[in-house]
């Protein structure tokens, strides 16, 4: 907690408080699209975790097949950790690749590109309006 207050009195210094205030205000504006990603998270992760109690050879690895885990390996693949060796091996082999097709086009292209843009919105906006202060 005495980190948040350290970042508390660095506002004190104009070139860092104009850095914390951005930061602020990005926490604020992605709030929403938070929960919209995390609730893609555990759409994906649902569905893994469902086809892989149905599959004799399990597709989730190393994560046990429970639902915590499902939630962990999707999480992984949005962020590029693709583990996809055990698809193969699967009777639903083309039903998975196609569900990560579906995944790596909608939270890993679609949704961390709309995190970006809200960036550089919520940026934009406190430059603007340090420029008119």
């Amino acid at each position: 907690m005495i980190w948040l207050k350290f970042f508390y009195y660095l506002r004190l210094f104009k070139p860092v408080s104009f850095l914390i205030r951005i930061i602020i205000e990005i926490v604020k504006d992605v709030i929403a699209f938070v929960m919209i990603f995390f609730f893609g998270v555990l759409t994906f992760a649902n569905f893994f975790f469902i086809t892989n109690l149905g599959s004799k050879e399990k597709v989730l690895g190393d994560w046990n097949s429970s639902y915590g885990g499902a939630i962990i390996y999707t999480y992984m693949q949005v962020m590029g950790e693709y583990d996809y060796s055990n698809y193969q091996n699967s009777e639903f082999y083309l039903l998975f690749w196609t569900i990560l097709l579906f995944l790596t086009f909608f939270l890993t292209i679609v949704m961390l590109n709309m995190l970006i843009a809200i960036v550089n919105d919520t940026f934009e906006r406190v430059q603007e309006v340090a420029k008119e202060a």
